[in-house]
């Protein structure tokens, strides 16, 4: 089996964020071999959100990334809060 045949065996998993009241899509999704990868792959993404908010000074950020398969059902749900390292998850 060639690396293009493995590669297109893949599943596909988008990657949505979830605001308070609001789900932006991720229309085009990225293929990975399992789940575990998916999580990983979504672990980037919520700290640039993070401090991207940090940043703007914003007041509310995005709760979390959700890990979708490709019929659109939820998998995970990755909390914003574990990009951040682990003494400052749980401050108030």
């Amino acid at each position: 089996m060639s690396l293009s045949e493995r590669v297109s065996q893949m599943p596909r998993y988008y990657f949505h964020i979830r605001n308070a009241d609001d789900v932006a899509l991720d229309e085009e999704g990225t293929d990975l071999p399992e789940l575990n990868a998916a999580h990983r792959e979504a672990l980037a993404p919520a700290g640039e959100l993070l401090a991207k908010a940090i940043k703007e000074g914003k007041n509310v950020v995005p709760e979390s990334i959700v890990i979708a398969d490709a019929n659109g059902q939820e998998l995970m749900s990755v909390p914003l809060k574990h990009a951040l390292p682990s003494r400052f998850r749980d401050c108030k």
